[in-house]
C-alpha cells in the first residue's frame, strides 16, 4: 500500500502524478482518501507522447489508475522525522553516534548510547536507506565535505519513497550512484592518482557497465586490487583505462593533470576558474579543478566552487539528477544557495529539464525574496520547451511579452523555429511577429524557414505575411520548390498576384515553367473569373510546352458552370486570342461543355459550327463528343455524324452506332455502308479461334444488321453478303434471323408475282378423280 502519512503531509504541495495509460498530471494535491483517491487543482494534464497538454482547475484520479507518484523532497523529509520519532530503536548518544537498528538522528561522533529516540550532536544526518527494502545497499557514511562523488538523491534511496514509486529500482539507484560527478580528465594517464574519498558507501552490484567512477566501490582491475580507503589513502587507479576502453588511445608520457595543477598556484585556479565560467565543454575542467581544490589544497567548499560547478553543468556530460546531488550536498553542508546559483541552475534546467527540481529553486528564489531575473525567466520558459511542455512554455513566454521585458533573441528563435517544426504555424509566425514589432532583428534565415514552412503546409495567411516582409532581393534566394509551394498555397486561394510573382521568380533565374506552374497559374485566374488573363495563360502554356490537358481547364469550367453568363465574353476572348496566339482546341472544347451544361445543345452547336472563328485547330473527338451526346433530334444527329463519321465514331461510338440504324431504316445505303466499314475488317478466324468465345472489337448491333440485310435485299445490294460475312467472322447468331428474313421475303415474292395463286391451282389438278358407276 502507498503510505498515507506521506500524502497527507504533501496535501497543498506541488505533484507529478503519471497514469497507467501514459498521461502525466502536474497539480496541487488537495485531498487523499483512504483508497489512495486523490483530487488535485490546478492541473496541466500531458498526452502519453507529450505533444499534447490540457489545463483543467480539478482533476479526480483514483489510485488503481495511478501508475507512479512524485511530491517535493522536504515532504519525504517530514514524514520521515515523523515516522523516526513514533519508532522504536534507533540511535540515542549524547554526543552523537552510530549505533542503533533504525533511522535516526544523531550527529557526528563515533559511538552513540542506548536504543530509541535519540538526539544528536553537531547537526542534522539524511536517515540511511531502509536496508529492508534494499538489501544490497549497507548504511551510508556519514556525508563528507568532498565533491568527488556528490550523495545520491535521497528519494530514489528512502524506503518510504522506493514503496511510493515503484520504478526506482536497483538498476535506476546504480545508475545514479554511479552518475560521474568528477570525469576524467581530457588527457587519460596510466599513472598513479589519488582518488578522491566517496561520501556514501560502496555501490548496488549491478549488470550495467559503469563510467568514469572513483568510487570505493569501483569494479577492480586485474592485477590492481588496492581501493581507496576511509581517510583517502592513494590507490592505482586502472579502473580508468578499463571504464574508458572506447576512447582512442593517448601517449603514455602525457602529462598528469594532478601534478600540473599541484605545481600552479592557488590563485591561478581561481583565476582559470572564472575564465572557464559558462564556456562550452568545460565540464571536466572545472570538475577537475575543483576536486583538485578540495582533495589537495584543502579548499573550503564555497557558495563560488559550487556556483562554478553548477554553472559546468549546463554541459552535455551533465545532468539534472548531478543538479539535484550538488543541491542535496549543500543541504547537508548547510551553504544556502545564493541568488546567482538558483539562476545558475535555471540555465542548467533549460538544458536537462526537471519540473520538480525547476520549483524547488523557483520557491528558494521566492522564499529569499528575490526576483527572477529576464534570463531566469527565458530560461524557465526554454525548460518548459525543452521538457516538451509546448503550452506552458508559450505561457511563460508570452507572459514576458506582456511585461515588455527585453527578451533576448535567441530565445525567440528557438521559440519559432521548434513551434515551426512541431507544425504550430499561427504561434511561430505570432512569436516572428512580436519579436520584429519589439525591436529585434528577426534573421533572414529565419523568415525562410517560416515561408517554406507555411507555403508547404498551404498556410495562406502566413505566406503572404512573409512573402510581403521580404524584399525583392531577399525573394531572389528561394529555392524553386519554396516557389512552387507558394504558387499552390496561392491557387487555393485564387490569389494570382502572389502566384504571378512566384511564377516570375522562377522564369527570372532562367528555368522553365512546366504544366504544374501553368495549371497553377490558371486556377488562380480561373477560380478569380478572370476569363480572359486564364484563356491566355493557357494559350502561352500550348505554345510553351505544346500540352494543353484537358484537366488544365477545369476552373474554367467550374466559373462558367456556376456563371452561365461569362460564357459569351470567354467566347470574345477566344476571337481576340486567335491572331496572336495559337489557341489551343483544348480551350474552345471547355467552352462547348459548358455550353452544354448551362445553355443547351442548341449554344453548343452554334459554337460547333463557328468553330473557326474561334481556333485555328481542327475540332478532335472530345469537340464533336460533347455535341453528340447533348443531341436529341435524329436528323441533326444523322447530319452531325455525316460531316465526319471517323470523327464521330472516335467521340461517342454507341451514338454513332444508333446513327448507322436511322441511315439503314432511311435506306440511306451508302452511308449505312460507309459507317460500317469504319469499324474496319473482321480478321478470318481459324478452326481453334472458332471454338473460342470471341472478344472482337465492338461493331453494330444485330437490329441493326438485320435491317441493313433486310433493306439491301429489297434493292438486291451484294454489299449484303459481305455483311453477313463480316458478321459470321465476329460469330455473330444471325442465321437465324436471316432464315425468318428470307422466307418473309420469298413470301413476298410470291404475292407480288401471282405465283401464290398458281401453285394453289397445280395441287388441286394433282388431286385424283373418282368416277361413279351405275
Amino acid at each position: 500500500m502507498l503510505p498515507l502519512g506521506l500524502l497527507n503531509a504533501a496535501q497543498g504541495h506541488p505533484m507529478l502524478v503519471e497514469l497507467k495509460n501514459g498521461e502525466t498530471l502536474n497539480g496541487h494535491l488537495v485531498m487523499c482518501d483512504t483508497w489512495m483517491n486523490l483530487t488535485l487543482k490546478e492541473v496541466v494534464q500531458t498526452s502519453p507522447e507529450g505533444d499534447k497538454f490540457v489545463k483543467i482547475p480539478e482533476v479526480y484520479v483514483k489510485g488503481n489508475n495511478i501508475k507512479y507518484l512524485r511530491v517535493p523532497d522536504d515532504i519525504i523529509d517530514v514524514v520521515k522525522e515523523n515516522q523516526a520519532n513514533h519508532q522504536q530503536g534507533g540511535f540515542r548518544g549524547g554526543r552523537g553516534g552510530n549505533r542503533g537498528d533504525h533511522g535516526g538522528r544523531g550527529g557526528g561522533g563515533d559511538r552513540g548510547r542506548g536504543r530509541g529516540q535519540g538526539r544528536g550532536g553537531r547537526g542534522r544526518e539524511l536517515p540511511p536507506p531502509d536496508t529492508k527494502l534494499f538489501p544490497s545497499i549497507p548504511p551510508a557514511r556519514p556525508p563528507t565535505c568532498t565533491l568527488g562523488f556528490m550523495s545520491g538523491s535521497r528519494a530514489v534511496f528512502d524506503g518510504l519513497w522506493r514503496c511510493l514509486c515503484p520504478s526506482a529500482d536497483a538498476y535506476v539507484a546504480a545508475r545514479l550512484l554511479n552518475s560521474p560527478s568528477l570525469p576524467r580528465a581530457s588527457i587519460a594517464t596510466s599513472h598513479r592518482r589519488r582518488p578522491v574519498p566517496s561520501s556514501r558507501g560502496p555501490a548496488i552490484r549491478t549488470q550495467c557497465r559503469r563510467h568514469a567512477t572513483t568510487a570505493a566501490s569501483a569494479p577492480r582491475s586485474e592485477g590492481n586490487t588496492a581501493l581507496a580507503d576511509d581517510d583517502g589513502a592513494p590507490t592505482d587507479d586502472t579502473a580508468w583505462s578499463e571504464a574508458q576502453q572506447d576512447t582512442a588511445p593517448t601517449e603514455a608520457d602525457a602529462p598528469d593533470p594532478n601534478e600540473q595543477l599541484r605545481a600552479a598556484p592557488l590563485s591561478a585556479i581561481y583565476d582559470a576558474l572564472r575564465v572557464l565560467k559558462g564556456q562550452p565543454k568545460s565540464f571536466d575542467k572545472v570538475a577537475t579543478f575543483i576536486t583538485h581544490l578540495a582533495q589537495y589544497r584543502k579548499a573550503e567548499l564555497s557558495p563560488q566552487l559550487y556556483e562554478h560547478l553548477i554553472v559546468a553543468t549546463s554541459d552535455v556530460k551533465g545532468s539534472a539528477a548531478m543538479l539535484a546531488q550538488l543541491f542535496a550536498e549543500m543541504k547537508q553542508l548547510q551553504i544556502k544557495p545564493t541568488i546567482s546559483i538558483c539562476h545558475a541552475a535555471l540555465a542548467v534546467l533549460a538544458v536537462h529539464p526537471d519540473y520538480l527540481v525547476r520549483n524547488e529553486v523557483i520557491t528558494a528564489l521566492k522564499q529569499s525574496w528575490s526576483e527572477v531575473s529576464v534570463d531566469g525567466q527565458s530560461h524557465i520558459a526554454l525548460g518548459l520547451l525543452r521538457d516538451g511542455q509546448l503550452e506552458m512554455a508559450l505561457d511563460a513566454l508570452e507572459s514576458m511579452m506582456d511585461k515588455q521585458v527585453a527578451i533576448p533573441s535567441w530565445v525567440y528563435d528557438i521559440f519559432i523555429f521548434i513551434f515551426a517544426q512541431h507544425g504550430f504555424v499561427d504561434e511561430a509566425i505570432k512569436l516572428a511577429h512580436g519579436k520584429a514589432h519589439a525591436g529585434s532583428e528577426v534573421k533572414l534565415a529565419v523568415w525562410y524557414m517560416l515561408l517554406d514552412t507555411c507555403a508547404l503546409a498551404y498556410h495562406y495567411e502566413g505566406t503572404k505575411y512573409i512573402w510581403g516582409r521580404l524584399l525583392d532581393t531577399d525573394r531572389e534566394h528561394l529555392s524553386d520548390g519554396v516557389l512552387l509551394n507558394v504558387m499552390n498555397t496561392a491557387t487555393r486561394q485564387h490569389d494570382f498576384e502572389l502566384a504571378t510573382s512566384a511564377a516570375r521568380l522562377v522564369t527570372q533565374r532562367g528555368s522553365k515553367l512546366f504544366a504544374h506552374h501553368y495549371e497553377a497559374l490558371i486556377e488562380c485566374y480561373g477560380g478569380a473569373g478572370d476569363m480572359a488573363s486564364a484563356l491566355r495563360v493557357l494559350c502561352i502554356m500550348f505554345r510553351a510546352i505544346s500540352v494543353a490537358p484537358y484537366a488544365s481547364t477545369r476552373s474554367i469550367y467550374s466559373w462558367i458552370r456556376k456563371h452561365p453568363e461569362s460564357i459569351d465574353s470567354a467566347l470574345q476572348t477566344l476571337t481576340e486570342l486567335v491572331p496572336n496566339y495559337k489557341v489551343p482546341i483544348a480551350a474552345l472544347n471547355v467552352l462547348i461543355e459548358a455550353a452544354v451544361d448551362c445553355h443547351g445543345y442548341a449554344k453548343a452547336l452554334e459554337i460547333y459550327k463557328n468553330a473557326h472563328k474561334y481556333t485555328e485547330a481542327a475540332p478532335n473527338h472530345v469537340t464533336i463528343r460533347y455535341v453528340l451526346q447533348a443531341c436529341d433530334d435524329l436528323e441533326s444527329l444523322k447530319a452531325l455524324v455525316a460531316e465526319n463519321p471517323e470523327l464521330a465514331l472516335k467521340g461517342d461510338p454507341g451514338v454513332f452506332g444508333k446513327a448507322v440504324y436511322e441511315y439503314a431504316v432511311a435506306g440511306d445505303l451508302d452511308l449505312a455502308y460507309r459507317c460500317v466499314a469504319l469499324y474496319g475488317e473482321a480478321p478470318a478466324a481459324s478452326a481453334e479461334e472458332e471454338e473460342k468465345p470471341s472478344n472482337a472489337e465492338p461493331w453494330i448491333p444485330k437490329k441493326t444488321l438485320l435491317t441493313l440485310v433486310r433493306k439491301s435485299l429489297d434493292v438486291q445490294d451484294e454489299r449484303v453478303w459481305w455483311l453477313i460475312e463480316q458478321a459470321e467472322r465476329r460469330n455473330m447468331d444471325v442465321q437465324s434471323g436471316i432464315s425468318k428474313l428470307m422466307a418473309s421475303f420469298a413470301e413476298e415474292i410470291k404475292r407480288s408475282t401471282g405465283l401464290a395463286q398458281e401453285d394453289r391451282t397445280f395441287t388441286e389438278g394433282l388431286e385424283p378423280q373418282h368416277h361413279s358407276t351405275s
